[in-house]
């Protein structure tokens, strides 16, 4: 897909979440029909530029009645932390956590330093493979817990 149908539906969903609103509801068909693309290409942006590690959330229902709802992920510290545990994928490559600890940084749910001291306890030196991916996952969501209950 072209990148610039990728950052034209990016903003324009990005646009839909300022201010207030927190969450917006979306028909596939109707925005790939907007912006001239497959659905399947909506899921693609959704999936990758809307992930919980760039602080949304995404659920869906399918079907007739079907809709995409992106959650912007509450600023609140403890509230935010809550829901990045929730939507924590099963498994997290180092890339994946590096990418999500930036992120953390910078909607400064987590200092510079923790993020620095969380990716070192769960750097590349895990166990490789799957394994090493359910590892780190589990190791970020418990580091993310103890935060939370220390707001």
């Amino acid at each position: 897909m072209a990148s610039g149908v990728s950052d034209a539906i990016e903003s324009f969903i990005k646009a839909l979440l300022q201010g207030d609103e927190t969450q917006v509801e979306l028909q596939r068909n109707e925005l790939a029909a907007r912006f001239g693309c497959a659905p399947s290409q909506i899921n693609y942006v959704l999936s990758t530029r809307f992930t919980c590690e760039h602080g949304y959330r995404i659920e869906s229902r399918r079907g007739g009645g079907g809709y995409v709802r992106v959650c912007r992920i509450d600023a609140d510290k403890a509230s935010a932390l809550q829901a990045l545990c929730e939507a924590m994928p099963e498994t997290l490559n180092g890339q994946e956590a590096k990418e999500l600890l930036v992120s953390l940084c910078k909607q400064g749910l987590l200092t510079r330093r923790e993020a620095s001291l969380l990716y070192a306890a769960m750097g590349e030196t895990l166990l490789p493979g799957a394994q090493g991916g359910r590892l780190r996952a589990a190791q970020l969501k418990s580091a993310l817990l103890f935060l939370k209950n220390e707001q």
